[in-house]
């Protein structure tokens, strides 16, 4: 009897690790800090966006390329993206409605430990149809899973 309560907490004990051990997980595969496993939530993260969803990207050491698309009802004019606190994108390029475009540009990055990198998307702006500016600010990097 002496010897039940003390096997019974460290029971509890186990329990509570394991919860916590599955949350980190789980909290880790959304948000990119465990072994750079976040490429899938970042994509998930920027195809919902709006009114500018990303819906592809692809990094190489010296350039990045995205798939951008108009998830609006009216025309927008994609004025420059801000990236990494450099200006990534700076040309005028109009999206109808639905549209998608893939845009390119030199941009230096390398593996963090050779496992992911990720681009910091500070903002992009753009007109709507009747010429009013905009600023979609970006919520998550972009991550990319080396290798």
């Amino acid at each position: 009897m002496k010897g039940e309560l003390p096997t019974y907490l460290l029971g509890l004990l186990g329990i509570l690790l394991f919860i916590i051990l599955i949350s980190f997980i789980l909290i880790g595969l959304t948000t990119g800090s465990i072994l750079g496993i976040g490429e899938t939530g970042s994509k998930l993260a920027w195809t919902s966006a709006f009114p500018f969803s990303i819906t592809e990207y692809t990094f190489d050491e010296n350039s990045l390329e995205i798939t951008l698309k108009n998830n609006a009802d009216s025309l927008l004019t994609l004025k420059s993206i801000i990236l990494n606190n450099e200006e990534f994108y700076s040309y005028s390029t109009t999206f109808e409605p639905g549209e998608e475009k893939t845009l390119s540009s030199p941009l230096d990055l390398s593996c963090a430990n050779n496992l992911y990198f990720d681009a910091n998307m500070e903002y992009l702006e753009y007109t709507d149809s009747e010429v009013i500016s905009h600023t979609q600010k970006g919520t998550n990097p972009l991550v990319y899973n080396c290798g």
